[in-house]
Parts: structure tokens; sequence; C-alpha cells
């Protein structure tokens, strides 16, 4: 699958419906792709660690999250995904400075 630079949105909900649907390995096939077209698409990454948290992959999920956090420090909900992605790893401490109040 090739996604170009101008199709990212159209392919993120894409993504995400498959993802919503439960079809994880079609989510992530797409995913891939646009970070293939653009390797610091924030919100690929999050949706991407969502999936790895979703499939009980919670260390993997804590490094995509960490780089969608570092590209897009400002979004709230980045930092909240990332400090579950720690608690289930039970870095308690870490995930305390990312959770929502």
């Amino acid at each position: 699958m090739h996604i170009k630079k101008r199709h990212i949105h159209e392919a993120l909900e894409e993504a995400a419906l498959l993802f919503q649907q439960g079809a994880l390995q079609q989510a992530r096939a797409v995913l891939a792709a646009i970070l293939k077209a653009d390797p610091r698409q924030a919100e690929a990454l999050h949706l991407l660690g969502l999936l790895a948290l979703k499939q009980g992959k919670p260390a993997e999920a804590e490094s995509l999250l960490a780089r969608a956090v570092k590209l897009a420090p400002q979004v709230a909900e980045f930092h909240n995904s990332l400090g579950v992605a720690l608690r289930k790893q039970d870095k308690l401490g870490e995930a305390e400075r990312y959770l929502a109040g």
C-alpha cells in the first residue's frame, strides 16, 4: 500500500475506522503505510500505540506513544495514552507524569 502525503488525512480516518471495527491487522497496514509516507505523523503513531495496547504489547505501545508525545507535546490524549502504557508495565512513577488528573 502506498499513500501520498496529501492523502494522509483520509488514510488516518480509514485506519481509525478499521481499528474501531476490530480489523487490527488491516489498521496496522494502513498506519504503516502512513508512517512510510510521513514518519513524523503523530496521529498515526498514537493510533498504532493504541493498537499495540489492545494487542497486549505495552512496551511496543510505550515506544510508539512516546514518539507521538515528542512530536505533538500539546496533545493531552497522547500523554494520557502513554501513561496508560506505562501503568500497564507497572512503571507507576513515570505513568503519573502522563495520566490526566
